[in-house]
């Protein structure tokens, strides 16, 4: 079993970007963040920018286009095989006003998590963790900006809960990284994480890929 970076303690929790490094909890991942980055962001671009064709990893030489980064642009081809219609359209509609409120106050925690990842790897930006800080003041400008995009049942009370949410829930919290392969299993879904590109896009105007 693996040691966290910080205490040597045995753990089970991984840095979910690179999958690297063991913590023990948030509090650890936290303060080794600074060590760790650079490590961290080098994995990840080697990753993103390598072929497998072969397999092994080789040095790509041509620019990616959207698809191949897992951006926003949907192409039949890239469906996964036994993915139902209506499955599909169900992960690319992440905020349906059917959907609970905790499942909601997650999802969006998670389009957060997902976009700071996207935007330090594709468009050099770094938030929150990626700029060794303390993610949930970045966290609260998003969750402003998402208001007018969430259920019309969504309240200011809402808006507390799932700041409370975002620092204390185990899967669902700003303290840790994820990057579009953690968000596609988490939900059992390979189009989950595209469903959450689209619908930040139209909360930032940003368009990742």
């Amino acid at each position: 079993m693996p040691k966290c970076a910080v205490c040597q303690v045995e753990c089970t929790l991984r840095c979910a970007r690179c999958q690297g490094v063991a913590y023990c909890g948030a509090q650890h991942q936290r303060a080794h963040w600074s060590t760790h980055k650079p490590s961290c962001n080098a994995n990840a671009r080697a990753q993103s920018s390598t072929s497998t064709s072969t397999g092994a990893s080789q040095p790509r030489t041509t620019p990616r286009t959207a698809a191949e980064r897992g951006g926003p642009t949907l192409n039949v081809h890239s469906v996964p095989v036994g993915q139902s219609p209506a499955s599909m359209m169900s992960a690319l509609t992440p905020f349906p006003d059917t959907l609970s409120k905790d499942e909601t106050y997650q999802r969006l925690i998670d389009a957060f998590r997902l976009w700071c990842d996207d935007m330090a790897i594709w468009r050099g930006e770094t938030y929150g963790l990626y700029n060794e800080d303390d993610p949930y003041p970045e966290f609260v400008k998003f969750a402003k900006k998402a208001r007018k995009h969430l259920p019309l049942w969504w309240t200011n009370a809402d808006d507390k809960a799932v700041l409370k949410m975002s620092r204390e829930h185990d899967w669902a919290n700003i303290a840790y990284a994820v990057e579009k392969s953690d968000i596609n299993e988490h939900y059992g879904s390979g189009m989950f994480a595209m469903g959450l590109r689209m619908w930040t896009e139209k909360v930032t105007g940003i368009r990742i890929a």
